[in-house]
């Protein structure tokens, strides 16, 4: 039994592709010493660098096509007009057709700025779209106003109030209280009363809408309650002119506009870009191809991030009177592309990390081992010559 166990390990001890030597049989060097500090020094910084790249999350991207069924697209937008009176400026959105996007989910404010761009007075809820966009809007189209709401005031059914000031008097005479903010009548009024030529004022307006996903536009340009105005006599149509023409002057600072949700790594182009028109009499307009984009987190317990980028050309088209080139305003042309963009986080893994840190210790140690070795050979020739001399 004690034989053939011998025999084994003997047959074992044959297979030892390690053999070992005794110390007597070692001979140290200084070459070899320091051969053994390269070769240390250069596995710990490789490997130090394999474990930086096991621990970091790189973002692999990738594009397929676009098989979203989302029904809107949600545009976040701040934006500053340093020379429209909030007053004057309005937001609509239209499909591609031409026709108004009706029942859009908007949630818009409007802020006051002074001169100097500094916000003036608290932001106020943007709650009526609607803009002028073409000239013959401007026009007097000689049709008798349509009669106007007395809200009760008056005990004819038929009465007519046409103007702030008759609605006044209905609610006079009936001794209710009269808040002009609630009537449709007195808002071209508050608008002209809030005009002063001689002081700079600017609007900040900002918020999210949510358009058609398809294609369209959405621009900011004068609001439709001026064109109620000049129709209620409360500011004649030259005059409505004029101030379409040579107030609403253009100029801007997009302080961020998005296509959805904010994800890691974007950078809009238009974030923090300023326009400027000198001549006040323009429509900028913004061409803009969105891309629908998916990102994927390394956790698989995070939702993944749905959203978009975008990539942005503009033309700025100079309009005057009687040109018929339509009216002052900030336009944005989108459509949405075929094609969607995916990022992926992702990350070396463990499996591959030890063959890689297996791979640099085997490879570090055979190249400083061969290099020791032909150290040492040429030291033995060149000792083996100087004693033949």
């Amino acid at each position: 039994m004690g034989v053939g166990r011998m025999k084994v390990m003997d047959t074992l001890r044959s297979l030892d592709a390690f053999p070992k030597h005794g110390e007597e049989f070692r001979v140290r060097t200084t070459h070899g010493a320091m051969a053994s500090v390269v070769a240390i020094v250069a596995m710990l910084y490789l490997f130090v660098s394999e474990f930086y790249y096991y621990s970091r999350v790189e973002v692999v991207d990738r594009l397929v096509v676009n098989s979203s069924h989302a029904d809107t697209l949600k545009v976040r937008f701040d934006i500053k007009f340093h020379h429209i009176p909030c007053d004057l400026l309005s937001l609509d959105a239209m499909d591609t057709s031409g026709q108004r996007q009706e029942e859009l989910v908007h949630n818009v404010f409007k802020r006051k700025l002074d001169a100097e761009g500094n916000k003036a007075d608290r932001p106020e809820r943007h709650r009526e779209l609607g803009t002028l966009q073409h000239e013959h809007q401007l026009s007097d189209p000689g049709e008798k106003p349509a009669c106007g709401n007395c809200y009760g005031a008056r005990d004819d059914p038929d009465a007519c109030c046409n103007t702030c000031e008759e609605v006044r008097i209905a609610y006079e005479d009936k001794g209710w209280a009269f808040h002009p903010d609630e009537i449709e009548q007195c808002q071209p009024a508050k608008v002209l009363s809030s005009i002063d030529p001689e002081t700079e004022e600017g609007c900040n307006i900002f918020g999210n809408v949510e358009l058609t996903k398809l294609s369209g536009n959405f621009h900011f340009a004068p609001g439709e309650h001026l064109q109620a105005a000049a129709r209620s006599g409360q500011m004649s149509f030259s005059d409505l002119m004029s101030l379409t023409y040579k107030s609403f002057n253009i100029s801007h600072d997009i302080r961020t506009l998005a296509f959805g949700n904010h994800f890691p790594g974007i950078q809009n182009p238009l974030d923090r870009q300023s326009r400027s028109v000198s001549d006040g009499s323009g429509m900028y307009q913004y061409y803009v191809k969105v891309v629908p984009t998916t990102y994927k987190f390394l956790n698989r317990r995070r939702k993944d991030l749905v959203s978009n980028q975008y990539s942005v050309t503009e033309h700025l088209r100079h309009v005057t009177p009687g040109s018929g080139r339509g009216l002052p305003g900030v336009w944005f042309f989108y459509e949405v592309s075929p094609v969607q963009a995916t990022f992926e986080e992702t990350r070396q893994g463990t499996l591959e990390f030890i063959a890689s840190v297996c791979a640099i210790l085997g490879g570090v140690f055979t190249i400083i081992g061969l290099a020791d070795r032909v150290v040492g050979v040429a030291f033995e020739k060149l000792r083996g010559d100087e004693l033949l001399r």
